[in-house]
C-alpha cells in the first residue's frame, strides 16, 4: 500500500468517525431549567412534561433538590411545556419550537393555586442560551437540498479535506 492511499484511507476514517460521532449527539434538542415560587425559593418535586404538538409524545422529568429538570433527547419539532405541583397553578407554555442540537433553557416561576387554576403562558421570552458562547446555526433540509455539493452526498465535504 502506498504512502498517499495509506493517508487517504486515514483521513476518511477519521471523516466517518467523526461524521458517526457528531452525528448522533446532535440530532436531538436538551430542555433544561428551573422552578421556583414567587418567592423565588426552589420547587422540587415539579412534574414537567414536553408534548410534542404533532404526535402527542411526552417526554417527562421531575425537578430536583435545587428546583432544576433536565429533558434530555428530546426530537426536534413544536412542544407544549408543562409544569405540575400540588398546591400550585399548573403553568402551560402553549407553543415552542426545539430545534436540533439545540440546547433550550426554560424557567417556571408558579403561583400558589386557588381551587383550580391553570396558567397558559401565550408569549415567550427569547431562546437564548445563557450556558455557553458557541456560535452556532442550524441548517434545515432546504438549505442542505441547495448545498452545491455533486451528488448530494455530505461525505463529499469531508473528503475535500487538505491535512
Amino acid at each position: 500500500m502506498t504512502k498517499r492511499l495509506a493517508h487517504a484511507l486515514y483521513v476518511f476514517t477519521v471523516a466517518v468517525f467523526l461524521q458517526t460521532l457528531v452525528g448522533n449527539a446532535q440530532q436531538n434538542a436538551i430542555l433544561n431549567g428551573s422552578v421556583a415560587d414567587e418567592s423565588n425559593s426552589v420547587l422540587p418535586g415539579v412534574t414537567i412534561t414536553a408534548t410534542e404538538l404533532d404526535s402527542g409524545r411526552q417526554t417527562v422529568s421531575i425537578s430536583d433538590g435545587n428546583g432544576e429538570y433536565r429533558l434530555l433527547n428530546i426530537p426536534p419539532g413544536r412542544y407544549s411545556l408543562k409544569a405540575e405541583l400540588t398546591g400550585f397553578a399548573t403553568l402551560v407554555n402553549a407553543s415552542m419550537e426545539l430545534l436540533v442540537g439545540q440546547n433550550v433553557t426554560f424557567n417556571f416561576i408558579m403561583k400558589v393555586a386557588a381551587v383550580a387554576e391553570t396558567v397558559t403562558v401565550a408569549g415567550q421570552a427569547p431562546l437564548v442560551n445563557t450556558r455557553s458562547s458557541e456560535v452556532a446555526g442550524n441548517v434545515d433540509r432546504r438549505q442542505m437540498e441547495n448545498l452545491p455539493l455533486k451528488g448530494r452526498n455530505g461525505m463529499g465535504l469531508a473528503s475535500r479535506s487538505r491535512v
